[in-house]
């Protein structure tokens, strides 16, 4: 299963050729003419693999920037191009089982302090009308790891990774944090909500923060600093044995 983080492109652009080079679009065959549909069906579904996502990853997106001047349009997913080569699109706004243990978050709450992750300037366009970008489809993995509490995997965390780890135990009643690896989005983060952040996630009392992505070299070397029994680095192609 595949679970997308967010509908910006910078998450998704490599997903057709992921798809493609998984090889997972069914094989023309011959078939009698006693053929029923749902042999058809059964096909053509059996090798797919659900990408899971938040309705609102699917919007066309907007900028708006200070003189009021419109930057855009930055074009939705191309889901069709993704089911041609084998992928089923699942919408969830609710937290949803990718398999025992393992959740996506679905739509975060903003119940924190956190702001950096949404700014005010983002816009999309629904019919002719412009609305402000509140990022709802962000969203998270959740992986509860057995005696040891939950792994909170965010993509960007435009919810705010303070917002997202809280949501984590909520919905799965859980309340140890284990780890919290991923983008925080706090490069461009005042240093009082990095401070607040920090904070936060030290009362979270994790085994491992393992900030990369969107984080920002201000906020993960400030983690290191205040952090430094917990801190990993997080690096494209790891592999995290916590």
């Amino acid at each position: 299963m595949i679970a997308l983080s967010h509908g910006h492109s910078d998450h998704y652009a490599g997903m057709t050729a992921v798809l493609e080079k998984m090889g997972l679009s069914p094989q023309a065959k011959e078939w009698g003419e006693s053929v029923s549909q749902g042999e058809i069906e059964q096909l053509i579904t059996e090798t797919q693999i659900p990408i899971v996502a938040h309705p609102a990853a699917y919007r066309e997106r907007w900028l708006k920037k200070e003189d009021g001047t419109l930057v855009g349009p930055f074009m939705p997913p191309p889901t069709r191009e993704w089911e041609a080569v084998g992928a089923k699109i699942v919408e969830s706004a609710e937290p949803y089982k990718l398999c025992q243990g393992c959740w996506t978050t679905g739509y975060v709450p903003r119940t924190s302090f956190e702001k950096s992750g949404r700014p005010a300037r983002l816009l999309y366009r629904n019919d002719s009308d412009f609305m402000p970008d509140d990022l709802e489809d962000d969203q998270a993995i959740v992986i509860n790891v057995k005696d040891k509490g939950l792994i909170v995997l965010s993509g960007c965390a435009h919810s705010g990774i303070v917002n997202t780890v809280r949501y984590a135990r909520q919905f799965t009643g859980i309340n140890p944090v284990y780890a919290i690896l991923g983008g925080f989005h706090l490069a461009r983060a005042t240093d009082d909500e990095i401070t607040r952040t920090i904070e936060s996630i030290q009362k979270e009392k994790p085994a491992y923060v393992i900030p990369s992505h969107c984080t920002g070299f201000q906020a993960t070397s400030r983690i290191y600093q205040e952090m430094p029994d917990e801190f990993m680095e997080g690096v494209v192609g790891a592999t995290y044995i916590l």
